[in-house]
């Protein structure tokens, strides 16, 4: 597969694929909050071509920002991540302050 994602943290995303036992032919790292392009996709859709890959991966913070073609020639699979430790209320905020 061809896996691709704008995330804060990138590596966390492909690394649950992997632990998974997906096998990410071509990994692609966009900065967090990309705006995708039609060329962004259209590079996307022709390098898994390339390699023979019929399927790219992205998460769905991704998908909801990619305008696709009707007619694509390969499959999407779409993953939600989510944050991996339970905090409560104040920890959470403290949290989001911290990255704002």
């Amino acid at each position: 597969m061809v896996a691709f994602a704008g995330l804060a943290d990138n590596e966390q995303f492909f690394a649950s694929l992997r632990q998974v036992g997906c096998e990410i032919i071509r990994r692609v790292e966009f900065k967090d909050h990309h705006r995708y392009t039609p060329s962004d996709i259209h590079e996307l859709v022709e390098s898994a071509i390339r390699l023979g890959v019929d399927c790219l991966v992205t998460t769905t913070k991704d998908d909801v920002k990619i305008d696709r073609p009707k007619s694509l020639p390969i499959e999407w699979v779409v993953v939600d991540v989510q944050i991996g430790m339970p905090m409560d209320g104040e920890r959470f905020r403290q949290f989001l302050m911290q990255s704002l």
